[in-house]
C-alpha cells in the first residue's frame, strides 16, 4: 500500500499511462498496489510496472499504472474493520510513520472485498459450508472425490518477487 497525500495528485495516473511513483524498496513489477489517500481513504490500486529502484529524492521509485478506483474510497474504519489489530496493526495506528507499507495478501483481499466482490463474511460463510460438507462424507467418498479432481489448480496467482 502506498499512503500518500492528495496535494500528490495520485488521480493523475490513469488507466494507459506508466507514471513514475515513490514506493517501497520491495515493489516488484506486477505487484497490485493499494493506494491511501490520507484523510480520505483508499482510492485507487495501481500496478507496479517495474521493480523498485534507488532514487535520491524518493528513497525508491517505480513505475505504476491506474487498475482501478475505489467509489467511495474505503475509510480508514472500514480498514480497521477488515483488518484486525491483531493481523494488520497499521490502520489502528493511522499509517504512522510510513509511506509505503506490505499488505498481507490475506487482508488485501478483504480490502478489496470492501467494493468488489462478495464480502469476506460472505466467502468465509461459504468455505466453512464446504468443509462441514466435505467432513460429512466418508473417507472413501472423499478419496473418489479427489480421484476425479482436476489435477490442475484453480485460479491461482503467484506473485513475482524481484531479489
Amino acid at each position: 500500500m502506498f499512503i500518500t497525500k492528495a496535494d500528490h495528485q495520485p488521480q493523475k495516473v490513469r488507466h494507459g499511462d506508466a507514471v513514475g511513483w515513490s514506493c517501497g524498496k520491495n515493489t516488484c513489477s506486477g505487484d497490485s498496489v493499494l493506494v491511501y489517500v490520507a484523510s480520505t481513504g483508499v482510492c485507487y490500486e495501481w500496478r507496479a510496472t517495474s521493480d523498485a529502484k534507488k532514487d535520491r529524492r524518493w528513497d525508491y521509485v517505480c513505475n505504476v499504472e491506474y487498475v482501478r478506483s475505489f467509489e467511495p474510497p474505503i475509510t480508514i474504519q472500514e480498514l480497521r474493520v477488515a483488518a484486525p489489530k491483531s493481523v494488520w496493526s497499521p490502520p489502528h495506528q493511522n499509517f504512522r510513520g510510513h509511506s509505503s507499507i506490505a499488505i498481507p495478501s490475506r487482508i488485501f483481499r478483504r480490502i478489496k472485498a470492501l467494493r468488489f466482490g462478495r464480502s469476506f463474511v460472505d466467502i468465509e460463510r461459504e468455505f466453512d459450508q464446504k468443509v462441514k460438507q466435505s467432513f460429512a462424507l466418508t473417507a472413501e467418498q472423499r478419496r473418489k472425490r479427489l480421484a476425479s479432481a482436476s489435477r490442475k489448480h484453480g485460479k491461482l496467482r503467484s506473485w513475482p518477487r524481484c531479489l
